[in-house]
């Protein structure tokens, strides 16, 4: 697994499909398991198919999650709720006016 100097060692999904979702959620526990054995630090995937009972099960198995790409408010909003490691986006002022928000509230 390469790693640029300073990022975190990082699992990416490859693709994003409602199989590899299912898959996930079914075997959770052996995911988790295989991802702390390569030595991974984060779990990169798409967001569209990342339910929550996905990011819980994944939360409660230590796998910190970084999700692409949330490109509307109501998606960011959403997502940046549940606490994730990491979020991309192509709109980060509205990510940062959301942030700040939240933490102003």
């Amino acid at each position: 697994m390469r790693r640029r100097p300073g990022y975190p060692r990082c699992l990416p999904v490859q693709s994003s499909s409602a199989e590899q979702t299912a898959y996930l959620l079914a075997h959770a526990r052996e995911a988790a398991e295989r991802f702390h054995a390569l030595g991974a630090e984060v779990l990169n995937a798409s967001y569209r198919n990342m339910p929550d009972e996905l990011i819980a099960k994944m939360r409660e198995r230590d796998v910190p999650l970084s999700l692409w790409t949330l490109n509307s408010e109501e998606v960011l909003r959403k997502f940046m709720a549940k606490d994730l490691f990491n979020i991309t986006t192509r709109i980060p002022t509205a990510a940062l006016r959301i942030r700040e928000e939240r933490l102003n509230t």
